[in-house]
């Protein structure tokens, strides 16, 4: 499980570095509950929740293909993946100026990675 461990302590970090941004534009909004209709704000909250909702899925399929003997290679690459994806779309969240397709990017990147680490897992487990 070396290879997840790695990975989950980069995504951790990129986690707790979202929630501070969280708390950051809170405080200057002064909005300490919902969103208070600020743009600002509502991206901070949906970039942080969504890396939450997707991250913690991969992960875990991540850990159960290493868990389960999968090629090192792939273990990397899938990690790799998720990070990139992960960092794409939070780019293409953090304002109003950044480019959507950056974070069209990421999530394509995400499903990608949900589709093919999904129909392994599978594989692994029906062989």
């Amino acid at each position: 499980m070396e290879i997840t461990t790695i990975f989950l302590a980069i995504l951790a970090l990129m986690y707790l570095a979202l929630s501070l941004r969280v708390s950051l534009v809170r405080t200057k909004t002064g909005v300490a509950i919902g969103n208070g209709k600020d743009e600002a704000l509502i991206r901070a909250v949906r970039t942080h929740a969504n890396f939450n909702e997707y991250t913690l899925l991969l992960i875990f399929i991540m850990w159960m293909l290493e868990y389960s003997a999968a090629a090192e290679w792939f273990l990397w690459l899938f990690g790799i993946g998720i990070v990139v994806g992960r960092v794409a779309h939070a780019y293409g969240m953090w304002d109003a100026r950044t480019p959507d397709i950056a974070r069209g990017a990421g999530m394509l990147v995400t499903y990608a990675l949900l589709l093919v680490g999904s129909l392994y897992a599978l594989l692994f487990a029906l062989t």
